[in-house]
């Protein structure tokens, strides 16, 4: 189970949960610009480790492996994306402690939205925590 965390002004915040537990762990956070976006606009997502430590990001060939969940009648379905065919697990995309990412992601259909995003502690294959976006949505 996933558990949701906090309320930030007008964006919802989720903080990663372990797999096995209900435990917050508050390593890793993401979150979109905006909580509504049109058609026309291109997702932008920040990524902060509030660690004091060094975190590794699945990878996709370009950068982190941020995946793109609708919800469809209230089941998330993640989409398909190119790193479906383009993974690169050899490739390690660490993050320093306290360090913020920005990415851009393409736009998208209207619909209700989040994203998410594997990481580990350790450079591994093996990315044993995950971490959800706040929920937004494209009309």
């Amino acid at each position: 189970m996933k558990t949701k965390v906090g309320m930030l002004f007008c964006n919802l915040m989720f903080f990663s949960c372990k797999d096995a537990s209900t435990d917050i762990d508050r390593n890793l956070s993401m979150q979109t610009g905006a909580v509504t976006y049109t058609q026309t606009e291109q997702i932008r997502v920040t990524l902060s480790n509030n660690s004091q430590q060094l975190l590794h990001l699945k990878p996709c060939c370009w950068g982190p492996d941020v995946r793109v969940q609708k919800n469809n009648e209230g089941t998330w379905e993640t989409l398909d994306s190119a790193c479906d065919l383009l993974a690169c697990p050899w490739i390690d995309i660490p993050m320093k402690a306290r360090e913020l990412l920005s990415q851009t992601l393409g736009r998208l259909e209207p619909g209700h939205y989040r994203l998410v995003l594997s990481y580990s502690s350790r450079s591994t294959v093996e990315f044993s925590h995950t971490v959800f976006s706040n929920e937004f949505k494209v009309e």
